[in-house]
């Protein structure tokens, strides 16, 4: 079983970021609070989520509502940010 909480958590979404579902490496990924720690959000397992350090970063501080509006705006289809600038 992996060791640190990152690489637990990479294994139980099958190596894939939440939002984008591309694979990724531990190099390249990130822990989200789904409600961020600044507005409230615990700092446990159940509020974590495994996601490319783009989406991450694009995600910021942002409230679960605006996320939920984007998720639901790309119809669960979030297409990754870093996959799109390297085209």
């Amino acid at each position: 079983m992996a060791k640190s909480q990152l690489q637990r958590l990479l294994w139980l979404q099958g190596n894939q970021c939440f939002y984008c579902k591309r694979v990724l490496q531990p190099c390249d990924a990130s822990i989200d609070h789904v409600v961020p720690k600044s507005l409230g959000g615990q700092d446990i397992v159940d509020n974590k989520v495994v996601c490319c350090k783009t989406i991450n970063h694009v995600f910021a501080d942002m409230p679960l509502k605006e996320k939920l509006r984007c998720i639901i705006q790309w119809k669960g289809q979030i297409p990754c940010p870093k996959a799109t600038q390297a085209k």
